[in-house]
Protein backbone atom coordinates (compact mmCIF):
# COMPACT_ATOMS: atom_id res chain seq x y z
CA UNK A 1 0.00 0.00 0.00
CA UNK A 2 0.99 3.33 -0.99
CA UNK A 3 1.84 6.00 2.50
CA UNK A 4 -1.07 8.44 2.54
CA UNK A 5 0.81 11.27 4.16
CA UNK A 6 -1.10 14.13 2.76
CA UNK A 7 -4.32 12.29 3.05
CA UNK A 8 -5.37 12.77 -0.97
CA UNK A 9 -5.49 8.72 -1.47
CA UNK A 10 -8.78 7.56 -1.42
CA UNK A 11 -11.33 4.60 -2.25
CA UNK A 12 -13.74 4.73 -4.83
CA UNK A 13 -16.16 4.01 -2.46
CA UNK A 14 -15.00 6.89 -0.95
CA UNK A 15 -16.27 9.13 -3.10
CA UNK A 16 -19.14 7.73 -4.64
CA UNK A 17 -21.64 10.09 -2.73
CA UNK A 18 -19.94 12.73 -4.30
CA UNK A 19 -21.80 11.98 -8.14
CA UNK A 20 -25.52 12.57 -8.65
CA UNK A 21 -27.71 12.68 -11.70
CA UNK A 22 -27.90 15.97 -13.99
CA UNK A 23 -24.14 17.13 -12.85
CA UNK A 24 -21.53 18.57 -15.11
CA UNK A 25 -18.45 17.20 -15.21
CA UNK A 26 -15.23 18.92 -15.96
CA UNK A 27 -12.32 15.76 -17.87
CA UNK A 28 -9.24 16.12 -18.91
CA UNK A 29 -7.31 13.83 -21.25
CA UNK A 30 -7.12 13.48 -24.99
CA UNK A 31 -8.53 10.41 -27.26
CA UNK A 32 -9.40 8.45 -24.49
CA UNK A 33 -6.06 8.77 -22.18
CA UNK A 34 -5.62 10.82 -18.89
CA UNK A 35 -9.26 10.14 -17.95
CA UNK A 36 -9.79 8.25 -14.84
CA UNK A 37 -11.49 5.25 -15.42
CA UNK A 38 -12.12 4.20 -12.33
CA UNK A 39 -14.05 6.90 -11.73
CA UNK A 40 -16.52 6.44 -15.04
CA UNK A 41 -16.72 2.46 -14.44
CA UNK A 42 -17.94 4.19 -10.64
CA UNK A 43 -20.33 6.09 -12.24
CA UNK A 44 -21.39 3.36 -14.68
CA UNK A 45 -22.03 1.33 -12.43
CA UNK A 46 -24.05 3.89 -10.41
CA UNK A 47 -26.65 4.87 -12.84
CA UNK A 48 -25.98 7.88 -13.00
CA UNK A 49 -27.40 10.22 -16.02
CA UNK A 50 -28.16 13.04 -17.87
CA UNK A 51 -25.01 14.21 -17.04
CA UNK A 52 -23.11 17.66 -18.63
CA UNK A 53 -19.96 16.76 -20.17
CA UNK A 54 -17.25 19.41 -20.40
CA UNK A 55 -13.87 18.57 -21.82
CA UNK A 56 -12.29 18.77 -25.30
CA UNK A 57 -13.44 15.27 -26.85
CA UNK A 58 -15.36 11.85 -25.80
CA UNK A 59 -12.17 9.69 -27.15
CA UNK A 60 -13.27 6.24 -28.20
CA UNK A 61 -16.61 4.21 -27.43
CA UNK A 62 -14.83 2.10 -25.44
CA UNK A 63 -12.31 4.18 -23.34
CA UNK A 64 -12.99 6.84 -20.66
CA UNK A 65 -15.54 9.41 -21.08
CA UNK A 66 -16.69 7.94 -24.65
CA UNK A 67 -18.06 5.12 -22.18
CA UNK A 68 -20.70 7.57 -20.83
CA UNK A 69 -21.51 8.80 -23.93
CA UNK A 70 -22.07 5.18 -26.01
CA UNK A 71 -24.47 3.91 -22.91
CA UNK A 72 -26.09 7.38 -22.82
CA UNK A 73 -25.65 8.71 -19.74
CA UNK A 74 -24.84 12.44 -21.09
CA UNK A 75 -27.50 14.96 -21.73
CA UNK A 76 -24.83 17.49 -23.12
CA UNK A 77 -21.47 17.99 -23.63
CA UNK A 78 -19.15 21.05 -24.51
CA UNK A 79 -17.54 19.48 -27.87
CA UNK A 80 -18.76 17.53 -31.05
CA UNK A 81 -19.33 14.13 -30.25
CA UNK A 82 -17.04 11.63 -31.50
CA UNK A 83 -17.85 8.42 -30.91
CA UNK A 84 -20.89 6.55 -33.66
CA UNK A 85 -23.80 7.59 -31.43
CA UNK A 86 -26.51 10.12 -31.92
CA UNK A 87 -27.26 12.34 -29.43
CA UNK A 88 -30.82 13.02 -28.18
CA UNK A 89 -32.26 16.65 -28.79
CA UNK A 90 -33.70 18.51 -25.79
Amino acid sequence: MVENTFKKICRLEDVRHHFKDKQSILFGGFGGIGTPPGLINLILESGIKDLTLIGNDTGFPDIGIGKLVTQRRAKKSSFPISVPIQMPDY
